[in-house]
């Protein structure tokens, strides 16, 4: 059996694990491979949000234009350093007492976003919509939200809390933007997301590692982990795929995707990586030369819906099948194993009750359909 490691790269939602690797666990475990997961966007939420995190903002912002939020955050930001461990256990649910401090309105700093509450007790202006807990959890979010404003026109100017350089992927038709970005010096969220990606190689040692991309806000930092990968460990092999890859590169033609991944599948993801983990165990063989060798003749065995770069060109290789099987022979329950579950924490960013089914609280997300084979619906995004 292989060893793979699946990773959401930064940034999702922190409240409940995106349910792609736990899925795709699931179908790897029960076909006999060795499958490990991590949740890279929480762990990078959990390290900025922390008493170092504090003091590395603070260092990394001292020197640049303050804005009001990076101004707040500078006059308080020892208030932050000595509160905001305690804040994300308290929105992790291990410390409900800390609701009646927070509530009182003099134990969190309160920045710019705090200002929507026109200096009104929430608890009391809200009072018949939110409990006192919920009313600290909102408390708490704008808290969280004063400290992503200063990181973001302080320190990243495309930090945002559910996803990070977004708008470099939205710009789908053109790679250049991207591969600028990960040229240049990186900043305190980009040596953070480096780190990680070093931390989870060396911890793990797979020998292959899958990266979902579900949103434009995770490309940028799935390509950045895979460089940090691709520098350290050149002959790891790395798969993407995911809503993103399925929405908005279909067409892809740029070789230079390829200088941060060896695969990248469409659709349904477990029949490709079954495919892959074979294809890249059969060969036997490192998948630089694979992929961009001298021996142009060699074709690699049994892949399918996956892009591959060949002779520096962008290589599509389709469904080997005129009779895929259905979802349900290769659907499995999903596994969260080795995901921290206890770690994510809820926000309430706006007392709305829709707004709060997407960020507050930790629940399992199901598959319930793999997608529709119609696509003709005028709304809909799916090519």
């Amino acid at each position: 059996p292989m060893r793979i490691l699946l990773v959401t790269p930064p940034m999702v939602q922190v409240n409940a694990p995106y349910p792609a690797t736990a899925y795709l666990t699931g179908i790897l475990r029960k076909s006999g491979h060795i499958a490990v997961q991590s949740d890279a966007s929480l762990i990078l939420a959990l390290r900025l949000f922390s008493r170092a995190g504090i003091l590395a903002i603070r260092t990394a912002v001292k020197h640049r234009k303050r804005p009001a939020s990076v101004a707040h955050f500078l006059r308080h930001s020892r208030d932050y350093a000595d509160t905001v461990e305690a804040v994300i256990h308290f929105l992790q649910g291990h410390n409900p007492t800390l609701a009646l401090r927070i509530v009182s309105r003099s134990y969190l700093p309160e920045g710019p976003r705090f200002a929507a509450l026109e200096n009104l007790d929430p608890h009391a202006r809200l009072g018949n919509r939110l409990s006192t807990h919920d009313t600290a959890i909102h408390l708490a979010s704008l808290y969280l939200d004063d400290l992503v404003d200063a990181i973001r026109e302080g320190v990243d100017s495309r930090f945002e809390l559910a996803r990070y350089g977004e708008q470099l992927a939205a710009n789908a038709h053109s790679f250049d933007a991207i591969a600028e970005a990960l040229e240049r010096n990186p900043t305190l969220v980009g040596r953070l997301i480096d780190e990680i990606a070093l931390e989870l190689l060396r911890q793990h040692t797979p020998d292959l590692i899958g990266f979902t991309l579900p949103f434009p806000g995770n490309v940028y930092g799935a390509l950045r982990m895979a460089r940090a990968i691709k520098r350290h460990s050149p002959h790891t092999p790395i798969v993407m795929g995911g809503g993103y890859a399925n929405t908005e590169l279909r067409s892809l033609s740029d070789p230079r995707f390829f200088d941060y991944t060896d695969y990248l599948t469409l659709d349904d993801g477990e029949r490709p990586l079954l495919r892959i983990l074979s294809h890249v165990d059969r060969r036997n063989a490192p998948l630089l030369t694979l992929m961009d060798g001298p021996d142009k003749h060699s074709e690699p065995p049994a892949l399918e819906r996956s892009f591959i770069r060949k002779n520096y060109r962008v290589c599509f290789i389709p469904s080997s099948s005129t009779h895929p099987s259905t979802a349900n022979q290769l659907s499995s329950c999903p596994d969260f194993t080795g995901l921290p579950l206890n770690q994510y924490f809820s926000l309430i960013e706006f007392p709305n009750p829709m707004h709060r089914i997407w960020s507050c609280g930790r629940w399992n997300k199901m598959m319930l359909a793999h997608g529709c084979y119609w696509h003709r619906c005028a709304f809909c995004d799916t090519q």
